[in-house]
């Protein structure tokens, strides 16, 4: 996806954030004396706000708006759709929401179906989180072909990310930014072994029940490097759906669609060294 792409799509999911949420607030507004529901409809309205505020900033931020979060959108926004269509259903059938009272307090299907639903979105946007905080914030290449950060790039972003992911939960590239020197214009070289770590650090995915794996529509040129898989593991779990397509890298850029061993990486690296 390309940015443009990725900001709609964040946007997309938001709109059905909202929906969700305003779907549980008339659930929860018909039956507020009932302390246990509103109890189980306050944790789902907890996690929508939650889930909200961190698309928030992907959408806000064009820095966060990578491949691998553009995945974790595609799935919240399946998930989504399944919660609102419960939800609705729960609203507009004739009795359903007396029904559906009875049920959240006494154990039910629909209690569990729900119940399920909420727990794939808690995965997802754990994923989401991941994703974002393995994100190559502010990583940029000098005219000498070697890897540097912009730390003010990393500050600024990082300082929107804690509030909301958890203190020292931000970026993960922001470890480069202790006991190091920058230079005037906030710049901090990074070495080969800072590269790798880089890499190395693929975020593990929670679990699914159920996944794909799209990697659609990314662009690098010049001397770009640009990798839209795990490094320096087996390999990407096995998923229900993939798709590569529509990826393009011109003049002497790399881009690489899967994953990859890190000796490979790191023989890669060798050969784009400068002479």
């Amino acid at each position: 996806m390309s940015g443009l792409e990725i900001l709609g799509a964040a946007s997309a999911v938001l709109g059905f954030v909202e929906t969700a949420v305003g779907l549980l607030g008339r659930l929860r507004d018909a039956y507020e004396r009932q302390t246990e529901l509103s109890s189980v409809l306050d944790t789902y309205r907890r996690e929508l706000n939650s889930t909200k505020n961190i698309l928030q900033i992907v959408r806000d931020e064009e820095a966060l708006q990578t491949a691998a979060v553009a995945n974790e959108l595609v799935e919240i926004e399946s998930i989504l759709k399944r919660i609102v269509e419960l939800l609705k259903a729960l609203n507009e059938e004739k009795g359903a929401v007396r029904q559906f009272t009875h049920q959240l307090v006494h154990g039910s299907r629909d209690e569990r179906k729900l119940s399920d639903i909420f727990g794939e979105l808690g995965r997802a946007k754990f994923n989401l989180m991941m994703r974002i905080q393995a994100a190559h914030v502010g990583l940029t290449r000098s005219l000498d072909n070697s890897i540097a950060i912009n730390t003010s790039i990393v500050e600024r972003v990082n300082s929107l990310l804690e509030p909301v992911l958890g203190e020292g939960q931000g970026l993960k590239i922001a470890k480069f930014l202790r006991d190091r020197c920058k230079d005037d214009g906030d710049i901090i070289m990074l070495d080969d072994s800072d590269v790798l770590s880089l890499q190395d650090k693929a975020p593990q995915e929670a679990h699914r029940l159920a996944g794909e794996r799209i990697v659609i529509d990314n662009l690098t040129e010049d001397q770009a490097l640009q990798i839209n898989g795990p490094i320096g593991q087996d390999g990407w779990r096995e998923v229900a759906h993939m798709e590569i397509r529509n990826n393009k890298a011109s003049g002497n850029a790399m881009q690489i669609n899967d994953s990859m061993s890190m000796e490979a990486f790191t023989q890669m690296l060798a050969l784009r060294a400068p002479k």
